[in-house]
């Protein structure tokens, strides 16, 4: 039985989506964060998966927007697995920012169990030497070629 309450809920996330989308597009932190609040009872009401994933996503984005790294590390870890976002940014660029977070919040054992080891971030990391450099020099304690690594992904 289909109920016409997860319909109307559907189309109110992915309303809110949508400015979320447009507070990203225009660094507005406050109506990201408004969003995020009026999505929030919505999810824990009873989204479906990819409508959770999208609001996980979009919160791990205001967390970096707004520096808070340690939480968007946390979710952007948790959603590489069942990333679907791809209308915000590609899947190269996801694990680009969750690399780059992890890089920075993570204690040393937990950049391998979660970023080196992670199969999902090794496929990626195929492609993109740059950043497979910069991530590998960190834990293998290169640090010359991790700070050189570092320049080159801030040029990009």
């Amino acid at each position: 039985m289909f109920s016409l309450d997860l319909v109307f809920l559907g189309c109110k996330l992915e309303n809110i989506f949508k400015r979320m989308r447009l507070g990203l597009f225009f660094m507005d932190l406050d109506l990201m964060q408004r969003s995020l609040q009026q999505a929030e009872p919505l999810v824990e009401l009873g989204a479906d998966w990819q409508s959770r994933n999208c609001f996980n996503f979009n919160k791990a984005l205001h967390c970096i927007a707004i520096r808070n790294f340690d939480t968007a590390t946390d979710l952007l870890v948790s959603a590489i697995a069942t990333f679907v976002c791809t209308e915000i940014m590609a899947y190269t660029d996801f694990i680009k920012y969750t690399v780059l977070c992890g890089a920075l919040t993570l204690k040393r054992g937990d950049v391998k169990k979660l970023l080196i080891d992670n199969p999902e971030i090794q496929q990626a990391l195929h492609y993109n030497s740059t950043l497979r450099e910069y991530l590998f020099s960190l834990h293998e304690c290169e640090y010359r070629l991790f700070y050189q690594r570092l320049a080159d992904i801030e040029v990009k």
